[in-house]
């Protein structure tokens, strides 16, 4: 056969000669049906997609969520949620859980210190790390099981009859689980109510505070503030990324999950190898579980309806809202949100994230504007701003829920509100100052014209008196 140079056939020219013309061709029908003013099946498409995008995004319905004009009684359905209930219940169980802490930690620290030297690194996804490491900030590990064993009110264990050993109580070793469990299932329910808005319960309940197949989710910041972490949504399947979602905990919060990680945690562990039989399958899960999750009670993962149910029982009972439960309560979340955080806050945070507060609930901002369920989002990287950011977010929630360092939030309309209020009230003083201003300056001008006239007639007398003293003068030189 022919060859086109020594290398090409003529069959080879002639197929790409074809295939160059008809990739120009294609190219050149592309060009005239994406001209926007041909009217090509493509275009129809997209005008057709962009009219469904507009009924979707600017349709009206019913809403399901309302709230009255002071900010404190929100009503999702037939779900009414009382803000200030809502804050007295929080700060009531703050302190009920302080007092717990304290009276099983009998009050003391047990030197718990705060290392300069230990840093937390966030980054870190290797099998069983946690920032939170016992024998870095404690000396004694063990030191309150041995406050307990010691203890002659619970009754721990007792001496042998050879009093060279001791035995345990099993009995009294469920007493102490019961108690401690308790313990966990309040510092639960703060730090879903406390740290920020609320997650799904299956994101809430797979808190870790050790590394295992996933990273763990509690973390030290420099300054030893403790902060909770989302790992798994229900959308990171579709974004195909691991996400991370962090919320900042109060204060008075992050001391007692401190105490209770560092100094009750292993106590429950030595407790759990306590109550089943040593190398035991129940033994292990006991172990495995209090030294990777943080919610756990009485050796068992608390589950999604339980920590429903606690907090449908803390909702209906301590915040007087009836019939309140955790999907209610997200709805509540979203309407606190917008109606206590300033519309621009996100703009006042760093770098303008502005879907920041959405997505510590695991979902859109769009989504909380329209139907409030989870969208497909891919989650950028976290920077240290951005951390930041989140934090502010925490704090302007631990401000609406009352625990914040200052007087507790109030709604941004009423804040406009005092504000229009206060801009009114001054204009109507500069105003009453503008017509005391006038007075004075026209008792100035009386003053002034009295002060003219005066003057005029000291003129008038000196000149009188000049005369006098002339004809004066006269008589003397005539006598």
């Amino acid at each position: 056969m022919a060859t086109c140079s020594g290398t090409w056939t003529i069959d080879a020219v002639v197929i790409l000669l074809l295939t160059w013309g008809f990739c120009r061709a294609v190219e050149s029908e592309a060009e005239k049906n994406f001209d926007s003013s041909v009217a090509s099946p493509f275009n129809s498409c997209m005008h057709q997609f962009g009219l469904v995008k507009y009924l979707i995004n600017n349709s009206m319905s019913a809403p399901t969520t309302q709230t009255t004009d002071d900010g404190m009684l929100i009503t999702y359905k037939e779900i009414t949620l009382d803000i200030r209930h809502w804050r007295t219940a929080i700060k009531n169980l703050l302190e009920k859980a302080t007092e717990a802490i304290d009276h099983i930690c009998y009050n003391s620290d047990f030197g718990l210190k705060r290392p300069t030297y230990a840093r937390d690194d966030w980054s870190n996804t290797a099998r069983g790390y946690s920032g939170f490491k016992t024998q870095t900030y404690l000396t004694h590990k063990l030191a309150l099981f041995d406050a307990m064993l010691h203890d002659e009110s619970i009754e721990l264990a007792k001496l042998t009859a050879n009093q060279k050993s001791i035995k345990i109580d099993f009995y009294a070793v469920q007493r102490v689980m019961s108690d401690l469990a308790e313990l966990n299932v309040m510092l639960a329910i703060l730090v879903f109510f406390l740290c920020g808005q609320p997650s799904r319960t299956a994101e809430f309940i797979d808190c870790k505070i050790t590394n295992s197949n996933r990273p763990c989710c509690v973390f030290l910041d420099a300054q030893e503030t403790v902060w909770i972490v989302v790992h798994q949504v229900k959308w990171e399947s579709v974004a195909r990324c691991e996400v991370f979602l962090p919320k900042k905990c109060p204060p008075q919060l992050s001391e007692l999950l401190k105490k209770y990680i560092l100094i009750i945690r292993p106590v429950e562990t030595e407790l759990a190898h306590l109550s089943y039989e040593k190398g035991s399958d129940a033994a292990k899960a006991a172990a495995y579980n209090y030294s990777t999750f943080l919610w756990v009670q009485k050796s068992q993962r608390m589950t999604s309806a339980e920590l429903g149910g606690h907090i449908a029982k803390f909702l209906q009972g301590d915040c007087s809202c009836k019939g309140g439960n955790i999907s209610s309560y997200r709805n509540f979340a979203v309407e606190i949100s917008r109606i206590f955080f300033p519309p621009n806050f996100d703009d006042i945070l760093y770098n303008n994230r502005a879907q920041d507060s959405a997505r510590q609930r695991g979902h859109s901002a769009q989504t909380a504007r329209h139907i409030n369920t989870v969208e497909a989002d891919h989650l950028v990287e976290l920077s240290s701003n951005a951390l930041l950011g989140f934090g502010k977010i925490s704090e302007l929630w631990w401000g609406v829920a009352g625990t914040g360092s200052d007087e507790p939030l109030v709604p941004f309309q009423v804040v406009q509100e005092r504000e229009r209020h206060q801009v009114s009230e001054l204009k109507n003083e500069v105003a009453e100052l503008r017509t005391e201003v006038a007075g004075l300056k026209g008792q100035i001008d009386s003053l002034d014209g009295k002060v003219t006239q005066m003057s005029g007639t000291m003129d008038e007398m000196n000149w009188s008196l000049h005369t006098i003293l002339g004809m004066v003068a006269r008589l003397q030189t005539v006598d």
